[in-house]
Parts: structure tokens; sequence; C-alpha cells
């Protein structure tokens, strides 16, 4: 589905999924194996699920609720991003934005190895409170172990704040 201006809203189980607006908010509320949504100034909602999911715009929101993928990449350039979901064992989540803040609701218990790096944000660790960043020249880090391990998940901002929250 392409749009220039104009909202978009798609609902329902699909076989592949690809959506993409130039100036229009995406709102999806759909299942596929493989999720592509992309806009380069609208917000973007996604509540469903895929084995591989990649969401990215220039300067729009993204609020994804997106099960356990086993591969999500989240990025945006000066947009929020909100997630809240898990990974498969094995999987990976990358969650990458310039400017925008990086919420990310992720199940207690969750068995991953966890990376976030800021330059000029906070980082607020409600997983595992004992792990706290780091600060350097390089800016705030922070790289843990959560339960057995398996998965990976990266943050990575440069101006925005991480907060990492059990659910």
């Amino acid at each position: 589905v392409y749009s220039v201006t104009g909202a978009v809203r798609i609902e329902g189980s699909l076989r592949q999924l690809y959506a993409e607006s130039m100036g229009g908010r995406l709102d999806v509320a759909a299942s596929a194996p493989s999720v592509r949504l992309k806009t380069a100034g609208g917000a973007i909602a996604f509540r469903g699920g895929g084995e591989d999911v990649t969401i990215s715009t220039v300067s729009g929101r993204i609020d994804a609720t997106a099960g356990r993928p086993l591969r999500a990449r989240l990025e945006t350039v000066t947009g929020d991003i909100h997630f809240a979901g898990g990974v498969e064992r094995g999987g990976s989540l990358t969650f990458q934005t310039h400017s925008g803040a990086v919420n990310l609701g992720l199940p207690s218990g969750l068995d991953a190895e966890i990376s976030v790096a800021t330059f000029q944000g906070d980082i607020t660790n409600g997983l595992d409170p004992r792990k706290t960043a780091d600060r350097d020249l390089r800016g705030r880090e922070v790289s843990f172990l959560s339960g057995r391990g398996g998965a990976q998940i990266w943050v990575r901002t440069f101006s925005g704040d991480v907060i990492l929250r059990a659910r």
C-alpha cells in the first residue's frame, strides 16, 4: 500500500505487509510473517505480529505493540519510539533514533543480552535497576544480561532518553 498524504489503516492477517506513506499516518492492526512500514513525515502505529518487522520514519513517532518477533528493527530520525513486546529466543530487536526518546516495555523474566547507548540523553533501567549507565566522553552506556540471554536487544540514540521497563 502506498500513499502520498492520506492516512492509511490496515487490519487483518496477511501473507506479507508493506505500507509506505510520504506524509500520512500509518495505523496498522495486522499480522504477517514479514512486516515493512515506512513514512517520511507521518506517525506509525503498529499492533500485531510478525517474524521479521521493520518500521521506519524520518520525523514521525513510532508506537508498536509487536508480540514476540524473531527480528525487529525500529528507526526514526527525529521521532520517539515506544515499543511493547518481547523477542523470540535467538532473535534480535534494534531501536535507533537520532533525536528521539526510546521507551521499551519488555516482559519481566526476558532472556536477552541488552545494550543501550545515548550520547546526550539519560538511561532509566527499570528491568535491572542495579545496572546503571556509565558516563564517559562517548555518552552514557549500559549493557547487561537479562535472564539466561539468548536474544539480543540494541538501543541507540544520539540525543534522546531511553527508558527500559518491565510490563
